[in-house]
């Protein structure tokens, strides 16, 4: 069941989209499941830039690459809808507020460097 779910991925139009590093990131975790960040730059030799812009690119291709930080971190595919949904709601809920207060902190230096600026 597993390889026939991710065979599919390999095979959409969007993957192909995503370039060979991308298929290089999905078949590895294909074949090797839940990888750390450390192993998979090793094995693809890949920076650590260079691999999380490949996640986010699968990601945008709706290749569902979930990630951890925590205990067991590291990335792996997830054929499990409720744990997909979970991740978007959970995870990525709480990185979508780090960045908006990030911005709103930011707007707020560039509104006072504005109005001292100002005569």
């Amino acid at each position: 069941m597993q390889e026939a779910y991710y065979e599919a991925y390999r095979h959409t139009a969007t993957v192909h989209e995503v370039g060979e590093v991308g298929r290089l990131v999905l078949n590895h975790l294909a074949a090797h499941g839940r990888s750390t960040k450390r192993d998979l730059c090793a094995a693809l030799i890949l920076g650590d830039r260079r691999l999380r812009k490949e996640v986010e690119l699968l990601r945008r291709a709706g290749v569902p690459v979930l990630s951890s930080s925590g205990h067991g971190a590291g990335y792996w595919l997830s054929t499990s809808i409720d744990e997909i949904e979970g991740f978007i709601d959970h995870e990525l809920a709480s990185r979508r507020a780090s960045l908006d207060e990030q911005s709103s902190r930011l707007r707020a230096t560039v509104g006072a460097v504005r109005r001292r600026l100002s005569p």
